[in-house]
């Protein structure tokens, strides 16, 4: 299996079109607690990477939402730069072949 990353940030214009092309992929990564919401909602496996202050929202701590089940919250360690969570992203889009 050929595996692909697709940045389609730029080809979404509105939330409608961005489910859709959530609909399309085995996982989305995001930054974005818009976009993570959204895959929340359709159903989409999901990672959301968030920073060691989140949006209160999030919670200070877990890897779980109590709003979906299919989103998982990646965090940043005080004081951290980003690179274990790149790595644990990688790991992750590693294990999809």
């Amino acid at each position: 299996m050929q595996q692909k990353l697709i940045d389609v940030g730029g080809a979404c214009a509105d939330f409608v079109e961005s489910a859709h092309a959530m609909r399309r992929v085995d996982l989305v990564v995001t930054v974005d607690t818009a976009v993570a919401h959204l895959a929340g909602a359709t159903g989409v496996p999901t990672l959301v990477c968030l920073p060691s202050t989140p949006e209160y929202r999030w919670g200070v701590s877990g890897v779980r939402t109590p709003w979906y089940e299919n989103v998982e919250v990646l965090r940043q360690a005080k004081g951290d730069g980003w690179e274990a969570v790149v790595e644990e992203v990688r790991k992750r889009v590693a294990a999809l072949r």
